[in-house]
């Protein structure tokens, strides 16, 4: 699942992860981030691994969901 473009155009990746995202919190949008300096490449094919799926988020983030208004929503994008 490459991801190298997706700061600039839609990756599978990343529909992935705010797919999840969606899934998991019944919220009606996702917001995520990618690896810090546009590194990231995406995961490479085989098996997944755990190494591999921290370096999407290397953080001990949690996945919370928030009610916002259009203007919150403005100010973030």
């Amino acid at each position: 699942m490459p991801a190298a473009t997706a700061r600039l155009e839609d990756t599978a990746l990343l529909d992935l992860v705010n797919d999840t995202q969606l899934q998991a919190t019944g919220a009606d949008l996702s917001m995520t981030s990618l690896l810090p300096g546009g590194r990231f490449e995406g995961l490479p094919k085989g098996p997944v691994t755990v190494r591999n799926l921290f370096s999407l988020y290397p953080y001990e983030n949690q996945l919370v969901a928030v009610q916002i208004d259009g203007a919150i929503l403005k100010a973030c994008l």
